[in-house]
């Protein structure tokens, strides 16, 4: 949680300066000075921004977050069935999954979760198989 009405407090009613506020709040000399020159081109008075709840003076201070674009979720198993496939590789089908979908998942991103889901697979066809072979 941010400490900005704290730092604010401090700094109107209390008089103290930016390498004071940093060590009484224990955060950087940097975010108090962001928090101070927000506070100021807000245009609020100390009086408005004590009146407000902190959610909304983080608001005001640093505007409303953007949402994350939504993603639509990789088709992992056809990432794994066309790897078989002689001469594809991941980064042709990254470029055709780029082609779908523009604001989807960077390169580095979208080998993570094909690399992480199938680390989740239970064991190989092969060692199924040899598993079979030698079972009594």
């Amino acid at each position: 949680m941010r400490r900005i009405k704290e730092c604010l407090r401090l700094y109107h009613e209390a008089g103290m300066n930016q390498s004071q506020l940093s060590r009484s709040l224990s955060i950087a000399r940097s975010t108090v000075q962001d928090y101070l020159k927000r506070f100021s081109k807000s245009g609020l008075s100390w009086s408005e921004a004590l009146d407000m709840t902190d959610d909304v003076l983080e608001s005001r201070l640093f505007g409303q977050q953007s949402v994350p674009p939504h993603r639509p979720m990789l088709d992992l198993d056809y990432i794994h069935q066309e790897l078989r496939r002689p001469g594809v590789t991941l980064q042709l089908l990254w470029e055709e999954y780029r082609k779908e979908c523009p604001a989807g998942y960077s390169y580095s991103q979208f080998c993570n979760h094909y690399r992480t889901w199938r680390k989740r697979l239970k064991g190989s066809k092969r060692g199924q198989i040899c598993l079979w072979l030698f079972q009594p």
